[in-house]
């Protein structure tokens, strides 16, 4: 009962209701100052600067044009060369040009590299074919020159051959022609002889072999083995050649 007491007279104290209004008052005070005077000044809300197109421009030219516009240029360590355009010219940049950015913004810089840069071929002999073009295409080479290989092979579609040979350096760029297997394919041969007996007329046993050549039987056992297998009796000699 004290207590409920203690806390009616609590809530009727005028000092406790004017310290929580003074306390939300400074509260929006601090917020306004914060939100319409110190984050516009730190981040200079509504200042927008527009990226010029450098592309194509020597880097020097291009520096010197974003550092007047109040922009930073910074050169990326990423080398890619194009023939066709002079060394140390800008290829690419990020942001785009006209894109809106705060003043002091990076803009990063893609600079044409003084040669084509190499890699080194891996093997791939022995993957499938789309595995060793996937590879070769993720380390920049090509891998557009595929052809069906004349070796045999019972794994089909698989590389079996390459050039240029593993550990070879190419120009970023450059072509890998593959060679892959077609399989064994699908055509059958039948053996001749396999639906003869054992000891039948062949090139390999001729007729009137002897009958310890059939199955290596001996002439005591000959006599049963003839009745069985009669491809491995003699021939009977001819009437005209009787007496010869």
């Amino acid at each position: 009962m004290k207590r409920l007491t203690g806390l009616i007279q609590l809530l009727r104290n005028p000092y406790l209701w004017g310290g929580l209004f003074a306390l939300l008052i400074a509260t929006l005070l601090v917020y306004l100052v914060v939100d319409q005077w110190l984050m516009p000044a730190y981040t200079r809300h509504g200042v927008v600067q527009y990226v010029p197109d450098v592309r194509q421009l020597p880097y020097e030219q291009a520096a010197q044009i974003l550092q007047a516009q109040g922009l930073r240029p910074e050169r990326i360590p990423v080398r890619r060369f194009r023939s066709d355009l002079p060394v140390e010219t800008v290829l690419d940049q990020t942001p785009p040009p006209q894109a809106a950015v705060k003043p002091g913004r990076r803009v990063y810089l893609t600079v044409n590299a003084g040669r084509n840069p190499m890699v080194t071929v891996p093997s791939v002999i022995g993957m499938s074919l789309r595995e060793a073009v996937n590879r070769l295409t993720a380390l920049g080479l090509r891998a557009d020159d595929l052809r069906p290989d004349t070796i045999p092979s019972p794994y089909a579609r698989t590389v079996t051959r390459q050039h240029p040979a593993p550990g070879d350096s190419v120009a970023e760029g450059g072509t890998v022609t593959l060679w892959y297997s077609t399989g064994l394919g699908q055509r059958f041969v039948t053996v001749p002889g396999r639906d003869r007996p054992h000891c039948g007329r062949s090139a390999a046993h001729p007729a009137g072999a002897s009958p310890a050549l059939c199955g290596g039987r001996t002439p005591r056992s000959d006599r049963n083995h003839r009745r069985h297998h009669p491809d491995c009796n003699p021939p009977e000699p001819r009437a005209g050649h009787a007496g010869a």
